[in-house]
């Protein structure tokens, strides 16, 4: 599962959560440029694609629509207490990258939670890893990846876990039922609802999993709703198939 996002600086998703395949012998570097090309950025680098790769700044894609942008809240307070300058200084033209919005801005990534010490090039993904692809606006201490021995010397917001929705929000935008599912009402808010919580920069860990269990259950609903009607047979037959045994428990027979 991959995604992309400048929460931080109230720019939302570059890449929305996916299912990313894995292809082996491919280091971490070469599956985020596979999906920034996929969704049409370019972007400058230092080092090479096998070693010492550095992403530096990420060009076009839907940058280019967001025109318009406010940095949450929570952020605005992080910087009056912890002394960082915050700066309305993105324009699409000029993408989104290191030094900008902020004096220690820049790209940083985890994977399952845990911000690796080793850049993309050294990092290999595994089968159901979640590397989240994020912008961080003061070293990582906005994100719950600061480094404890750098002068911050702590993470602005408690740590919490955003793997597990991350993957049930991927789920359905890989979905070849994305547009059915979508129209049952039920699904449809509490998919939103679990993106927005994505988003949110400083959430609780019980919130998180509250969305999470309601857009399990929606889906869960939702799918026995498509079942019952006999339809999309084809399609219902892969979706199953990716489910978890106990989810498949849940469904009609």
């Amino acid at each position: 599962i991959l995604s992309m996002d400048a929460a931080v600086g109230g720019l939302g998703y570059l890449i929305e959560p996916k299912v990313l395949p894995i292809i082996n012998g491919d280091n971490a570097a070469h599956h985020i440029v596979r999906a920034l090309e996929e969704e049409n950025f370019t972007f400058h680098n230092t080092g090479y694609i096998d070693n010492n790769f550095y992403l530096g700044t990420v060009f076009g894609g839907n940058l280019e629509e967001k025109t318009d942008y406010t940095f949450p809240e929570a952020i605005v307070e992080a910087a009056a207490t912890n002394e960082f300058e915050l700066r309305y200084d993105f324009s699409p033209e000029n993408g989104l990258g290191e030094f900008m919005l902020s004096g220690g801005s820049g790209w940083m990534y985890a994977v399952n939670n845990v911000f690796p010490n080793v850049g993309f090039a050294d990092y290999y993904l595994l089968d159901g890893d979640v590397m989240r692809v994020q912008f961080t606006l003061n070293l990582g201490y906005d994100l719950g990846g600061g480094d404890p021995t750098f002068a911050a010397g702590h993470n602005f917001f408690p740590i919490v876990t955003k793997d597990m929705l991350t993957t049930k929000v991927a789920r359905i935008n890989n979905s070849a039922l994305y547009d059915e599912l979508q129209q049952h009402d039920t699904l449809f808010e509490a998919y939103e609802k679990a993106y927005n919580m994505l988003l949110h920069v400083n959430p609780t860990q019980l919130e998180i999993d509250a969305v999470e269990h309601a857009l399990s259950d929606a889906y869960m609903q939702t799918l026995n709703e498509l079942i019952a009607s006999g339809e999309h047979k084809n399609e219902l037959q892969i979706e199953v198939q990716q489910l978890e045994q106990k989810e498949r428990n849940k469904l009609q027979q």
